[in-house]
């Protein structure tokens, strides 16, 4: 998560536009992603 942030901070203004994030969404969305992530991750776990 933390490499996440830190790839989207460094990225230009612009290219960030084109994927539909702006700088200040940056943390909630790279909070979403993992959230996400994680509850897809512990649904696979509970199936087996």
């Amino acid at each position: 998560m933390v490499a996440s942030r830190v790839a989207l901070h460094s990225m230009p203004d612009h290219l960030l536009n084109d994927m539909g994030i702006g700088r200040s969404e940056i943390d909630h969305v790279t909070s979403l992603r993992f959230t996400i992530a994680n509850s897809a991750q512990r649904g696979r776990l509970n199936a087996k």
